[in-house]
């Protein structure tokens, strides 16, 4: 796959905005393994907590601020929540790679982990929407789907 050099190239560039509806869904009170399992449902080989526990809340952090600072990402960042992931880095909630993130790891398995769960509840849970599953789907997966036309529109990827 031939791709263009922008910042975060093709797969952070449609992947961040994406990742930027988890702090808009915790406020509208959907959990991380909700969350988690919703995705799944969808066909995702990864729930998006999960995959950030995978990649890091350092690294996740760092991707979100470069693409918040891309001007030509314009507004498709919104929802983006760089200080959810600064609280999460700085407890030390880094993902598997320390043990423990939305989940707590033990070798190759993991459960929900109780406090980032509690921070969820108590700190970004704005209301509870009800949402169901699929709206929790269209929600996500929506921002992929736009980010990726708009890289075929901008040419940072040609089909």
């Amino acid at each position: 796959v031939e791709v263009k050099d922008v910042p975060g190239f093709y797969v952070n560039r449609a992947l961040s905005p994406m990742m930027a509806e988890l702090g808009p869904l915790f406020a509208d009170g959907v959990t991380p393994a909700a969350l988690d399992e919703a995705i799944l449902d969808l066909g995702m080989p990864v729930g998006p907590c999960a995959l950030l526990d995978e990649v890091g809340a350092d690294v996740a952090l760092h991707v979100q601020s470069t693409m918040i600072a891309d001007q030509t990402m314009g507004d498709r960042m919104l929802g983006a929540d760089p200080a959810m992931l600064q609280t999460i880095v700085d407890k030390g909630w880094l993902g598997r790679k320390t043990g423990k993130g939305f989940f707590v790891y033990k070798g190759k398995k993991k459960q929900p982990h109780a406090d980032a769960l509690a921070f969820v509840e108590t700190r970004l849970k704005r209301r509870d929407a009800k949402l169901s599953p699929t709206e929790i789907q269209d929600r996500f997966i929506s921002r992929f789907v736009n980010e990726a036309a708009v890289c075929l529109q901008e040419g940072i990827v040609r089909s």
